[in-house]
């Protein structure tokens, strides 16, 4: 009886099985329709919806006046979550629009510890609220949209190919997290000095037309010496040029690429926030 059984269990799974697939194909869809009516406000979010989509867990509540999307992945696979917050289960991005339905991302949170990501100043205050949390991290974006700075410096090298040495210089990014990039289209910029990597970043496709500056780094006995300057120079140029958007994201308490951003002409548009919810 039971191996006439299986069978039949199986066909009866498979509806359902696909009647699943579809509708979180469905609320994928819906998510990134309503993400990129303001791609650059939602970028962190559409960035991770699309580049880690095989853990991804989808949250979207809408209804006449609005919607909120929370975006869920493990923490331990996101590489700078797991090393920023090693306690954490859950990474959580929280987009929203301006109604009242945005609160309801409290109904939605893990039972786990998560960090929650968002930009909305109400929810910030929410959050603090209701979990006695406070602002771990500040992360500030910035753009240009038109102006070339100036020309890039001819001693930058410029390669679409990631080598060992690459990888061990942008680390944190791991390994699997940078090749996921550059087969994406990324390519990397870099200074030599007596055959190691003086300066170096890279860029990859974030969303769209959307390219990300990440990664910049000068060893500490090359600092003052305008490097970073000059391959963050490179990198923008590299983007421009190929009628792509920049975005420069660097830590709040970074004062020297802050002033590095606004000394080549780009602008802050938003600040995402992490939150570390104790449950």
């Amino acid at each position: 009886m039971p191996e006439r059984c299986k069978p039949y269990c199986r066909k009866d799974k498979e509806p359902r099985v696909k009647q699943k697939k579809m509708e979180n194909n469905i609320k994928y869809q819906t998510a990134m329709s309503l993400l990129q009516v303001d791609a650059f406000k939602n970028l962190a979010t559409l960035k991770h919806i699309v580049y880690y989509k095989e853990c991804l867990k989808l949250i979207v509540d809408r209804n006449s006046d609005g919607w909120i999307i929370l975006a869920m992945f493990p923490s331990n696979r996101l590489a700078h979550d797991a090393l920023m917050y090693p306690e954490s289960k859950w990474t959580v991005f929280i987009s929203n629009s301006d109604s009242k339905i945005k609160f309801n991302y409290a109904n939605y949170l893990p039972n786990e510890n998560c960090v929650v990501k968002t930009y909305d100043a109400e929810i910030e205050r929410d959050i603090i609220d209701r979990y006695a949390s406070k602002i771990s991290c500040s992360l500030l974006s910035y753009s240009t949209r038109s102006v070339i700075p100036s020309k890039p410096s001819d001693n930058v090298m410029v390669s679409n190919v990631l080598n060992d040495k690459m990888i061990r210089a942008l680390q944190p990014y791991s390994e699997s997290e940078l090749h996921k990039y550059f087969e994406s289209g990324a390519k990397w910029f870099a200074i030599m000095q007596n055959d190691e990597i003086a300066s170096g970043c890279f860029i990859f496709p974030n969303h769209t037309n959307i390219w990300e500056i990440a990664g910049v780094f000068t060893l500490e006995k090359y600092r003052r010496k305008g490097y970073a300057e000059t391959i963050v120079i490179s990198a923008l140029n590299s983007i421009l040029e190929s009628n792509n958007l920049p975005r420069y994201q660097v830590k709040d308490s970074n004062v020297a690429s802050i002033r590095l951003a606004e000394k080549l002409g780009m602008e802050l548009f938003l600040t995402l926030n992490h939150f570390q919810v104790k449950r």
